[in-house]
């Protein structure tokens, strides 16, 4: 239904005639929609109580902004169907002018039975004439065909390669031109779609090249990171975007509120980062005075005070401001989502707008990761070391390997509950602390430091936790673990960097798509563990013991890393990259509105 505002009236006469029980009937236009009862589903429940509709008949209706495409009522659609049981037999999509004959839509719904390869069906495949049934005549598509497009256990969609077919078909009918179409939501699942579809031949490859921008208009950085190598195995390049329009030009100042118990733990909270955003963004009013409030862990919600739900209720946005993926894969009721719901103290719970390494240009490093950018002692501590292991050749390390007092080294927190094994493929995201934790167990000849392993103080108790981990472990190991705690493409903390600069051959989990490889160190020059298990990577550490490292690739990562701290420009430039995505999510959630 097109047009500023669709006259219902007509059409639900039509219909009225030609639907039987376990129809659904979508109404969507671009506008406003109309009808004698100003709520069109009342307006159909009534006519289905009087019973001038069958018993059974759905509705879903809705008003669309954009223009409407003939797939935005696919996209309608499928999230009605359920399960396989809800599916029905045929959709028929009907424009506005269409008139919906009897004469025309039984033998329709007879075909569509036996159609087979699933097909659009058309007027002449039904074998009615132009006079039989209003022009355009509606289009139609089986069960078979539909099913395709729903999203499969791996979380894979057939949607692009549903969409390719039916437009090839549409045009070779000749029934309607190719509009653009809401699509999927970027992802792995999608971009699998896509290089499986482009390799059914030339034509489908021209096809998917051609609709790329489309099908990534919208991508997270996130996102983006994992559909990247996926679509490069299929020869098909990520279009690029371009850079966000700065934020808060000519605004007044935004007033935020932080608070939580990790409150310390956010973009906003750090001295390094501070000085970019004088006079633009300020900190620390009341939640009554606030444009926004921030909290950085999704437990946090459970203690706000009432004054912070009294800013909600009166519709102050809040947002979920997290650096921290081990926190969302395990506490966010969907990392993946713009917008969630959090159980809340007082509230009950609390819609959030949430911005965290898969949804934000935030964490989008160019050349150094966020998180050494939250805190000086870390580029301090690299620029020495750096300087110092640069000037090593690669004889010299391999006689200081045979040196280290260890082997194998592993200070990180045991942790072996089994809900650690988050696995989301739509965000490239892994949680790795339990899997890490079994191959420390496993690697009998490790080390395994720290106080989940040894007792004593946690580091938190340390003045300097960071310059006490590279006080004990410079030169002291052959391997030393890097594994993070959680497997995100954009989020890399300092722990392999920690291993560089001790002088160890880090053991860290990559894989495709991972920023790690922006960092362009050779490749030889650490250790990937990606996809193995903790008996597989335990036999390729061994077998790495055993053999030692290439020399050469190891000498050259120090002289990268040396190179990459001592330019204190390229910091200063990803802190203010930093601070420019911070001011536009913020804005962006305060013109929002309430998530």
């Amino acid at each position: 239904m097109t047009g500023e505002v669709a006259e219902l009236e007509p059409l639900l006469q039509d219909l009225r005639h030609v639907t039987q029980a376990g129809d659904m009937l979508v109404f969507a236009c671009a506008g406003p929609l109309r009808s004698r009862d100003r709520d069109p589903a009342r307006r159909v429940r009534l006519l289905v109580e009087m019973g001038e509709f069958p018993a059974g008949v759905r509705l879903h209706a809705v008003s669309l902004q954009a223009p409407l495409a003939w797939e935005s009522l696919i996209e309608i659609g499928l999230p009605e169907f359920s399960g396989p049981d809800a599916l029905p037999e045929c959709v028929l999509l009907l424009s506005q002018e269409a008139r919906v004959e009897p004469n025309a839509l039984l033998p329709l719904r007879r075909v569509m039975s036996e159609v087979s390869p699933p097909d659009l069906v058309t007027s002449a495949t039904v074998g009615l004439s132009e006079e039989e049934v209003a022009a355009p005549f509606p289009l139609a598509f089986s069960r078979a065909l539909i099913e395709g497009a729903r999203p499969r256990a791996d979380g894979r969609t057939g949607m692009p390669g549903l969409l390719h077919h039916l437009l090839s078909q549409a045009t070779r009918h000749r029934v309607l031109d190719l509009p653009a179409a809401p699509l999927p939501s970027p992802g792995a699942g999608l971009a699998q779609a896509l290089a499986a579809l482009s390799a059914e031949g030339p034509e489908a490859y021209d096809w998917v090249l051609s609709h790329l921008p489309a099908f990534c208009a919208g991508a997270t950085p996130g996102a983006r990171a994992v559909m990247a190598p996926v679509l490069s195995s299929a020869n098909l390049p990520l279009p690029s975007t371009a850079p966000a329009t700065p934020a808060l030009a000519g605004r007044a100042m935004l007033r935020v509120w932080r608070g939580g118990a990790h409150a310390h733990r956010m973009p906003l909270a750090y001295d390094a980062l501070a000085p970019l955003w004088e006079g633009q963004i300020q900190l620390d009013y009341t939640p009554e005075q606030a444009d926004l409030l921030a909290i950085a862990h999704p437990l946090d919600a459970l203690a706000l005070a009432p004054d912070v739900a009294e800013a909600v209720a009166r519709g102050v946005p809040a947002m979920l401001l997290s650096e921290e993926p081990f926190w969302d894969t395990l506490f966010s009721p969907d990392p993946l989502a713009d917008r969630i719901t959090l159980p809340a103290s007082v509230m009950g719970e609390m819609r959030l707008h949430q911005v965290n390494h898969h949804r934000s240009g935030i964490f989008d490093f160019e050349r150094i990761p966020y998180y050494l950018l939250t805190d000086p002692r870390f580029l301090r501590a690299y620029r020495e070391h750096f300087a110092r292991n640069a000037r090593i050749d690669a004889m010299d390390w391999a006689a200081a390997w045979g040196d280290r007092p260890a082997d194998l080294v592993f200070m990180a927190e045991r942790r072996e509950e089994r809900f650690h094994d988050i696995d989301i493929p739509e965000g490239g995201i892994l949680g790795l602390c339990a899997w890490r934790t079994r191959l420390a167990l496993a690697c009998e000849n490790a080390e395994r430091l720290g106080a989940s392993w040894q007792g004593g103080d946690t580091r938190f108790a340390l003045e300097d936790w960071h310059l006490d981990k590279m006080t004990r472990l410079d030169g002291h190991a052959r391997l030393l673990s890097a594994v993070e705690n959680t497997r995100q493409p954009l989020y890399i903390s300092e722990k392999i960097f920690d291993a560089f600069a001790c002088g160890a051959l880090p053991i860290y989990m990559g894989g495709p798509g991972h920023g790690i490889h922006r960092l362009e160190l050779p490749e030889a020059s650490w250790m990937d563990l990606w996809g193995a298990d903790e008996q597989t990577g335990k036999a390729r550490i061994m077998a790495t013991l055993q053999k030692g490292a290439d020399w050469t690739a190891y000498a050259a990562a120090q002289r990268r890393l040396a190179e990459l701290f001592n330019d204190t420009e390229i910091a200063v430039r990803e802190r203010v990259r930093i601070v420019g995505a911070l001011r536009h999510e913020l804005a962006r959630a305060v013109d929002a509105g309430p998530a």
